[in-house]
């Protein structure tokens, strides 16, 4: 039984190596170290640390949150702003642990994971904005500053930074719309699309 179970690990050793191996030869970058994954994991429990401290002990954010503060659109944004890191987190992490548990983790991707929560933050403040000035509209249709709906959306945004951006682009192009490029003469083909981009 113990010949069984060193020939079973050593099995699944030799199909960890070939999936690194087959991963690193896709992408063409070297597979990543545990010194390289357990960086990148300490930076993202840093990055939830900050923005958890900032939640919980730095003013104003939890007076705000225990209602002792009245809102305003400074103290809402400081909150968009540690809810948006938090989403970002959870979904790197989340990603991270998956390709490390699949064996799959090369080094090109390291630098995603180091601007990850850096777009989640951008992208919870861009819509903060729009839904202040009413281009997005929340469940509600009110655009007045209530805390908890807009962390529990920043969060989201964080989280799901793809869609968000997709949003955006239904956005922009509803809003710049117009009928003067149909009506162009010799216009240049559109370049075919790009080759979708394998997202963590």
């Amino acid at each position: 039984s113990d010949q069984a179970g060193r020939r079973d690990t050593g099995a699944t050793g030799e199909t960890g190596d070939a999936r690194e191996r087959e991963a690193s030869a896709q992408s063409g970058s070297p597979p990543a170290g545990m010194l390289l994954v357990g960086g990148l994991a300490l930076y993202l429990f840093a990055v939830a640390g900050v923005a958890f401290w900032f939640l919980l002990v730095e003013p104003p954010i939890p007076d705000l949150l225990a209602g002792t503060a009245r809102p305003s659109d400074l103290t809402v944004l400081y909150l968009v702003i540690a809810m948006g890191a938090i989403g970002s987190v959870i979904h790197a992490a989340t990603s991270l642990a998956d390709y490390v548990g699949n064996r799959s983790m090369v080094r090109s991707w390291a630098l995603w994971f180091l601007l990850r929560p850096l777009s989640g933050v951008l992208l919870a403040v861009i819509f903060f904005f729009l839904v202040r000035v009413g281009v997005v509209q929340p469940a509600s249709g009110s655009t007045n500053v209530d805390p908890l709906p807009v962390a529990a959306f920043a969060a989201l945004v964080g989280m799901f930074s793809k869609q968000a951006v997709d949003k955006l682009a239904e956005l922009f192009a509803t809003l710049f719309q117009g009928q003067r490029d149909a009506e162009r003469k010799d216009k240049l083909p559109s370049a075919e699309a790009p080759a979708e981009r394998r997202d963590p």
